[in-house]
């Protein structure tokens, strides 16, 4: 028996919806580890994520590398008054 119309259908926006469910979920996790790179300096790692669910989640932070600055003064630089 060929499959009807309306069970081709059903069984296609099923799959079309799946696989925009699963696209949102990768777009959000990728935007949350460039977030975490860019804005936070540190590393997001996510193992898995499942249809409710998301699994192992480490976060690691890169030490703050800060520049600081020396300002010398010298007396036998400056003029004498």
């Amino acid at each position: 028996e060929p499959i009807s119309w309306s069970k081709m259908s059903l069984l296609l926006i099923c799959s079309l919806g799946t696989s925009i469910c699963c696209s949102h979920r990768w777009l959000i996790c990728t935007l949350a580890v460039r977030f975490f790179q860019n804005s936070l300096n540190a590393e997001l790692r996510i193992k898995s994520v499942g249809l409710f669910s998301v699994r192992g989640i480490s976060i690691q932070f890169q030490p703050q590398h800060t520049l600081v600055g020396h300002w010398l003064s010298s007396s036998a630089n400056s003029p004498k008054c």
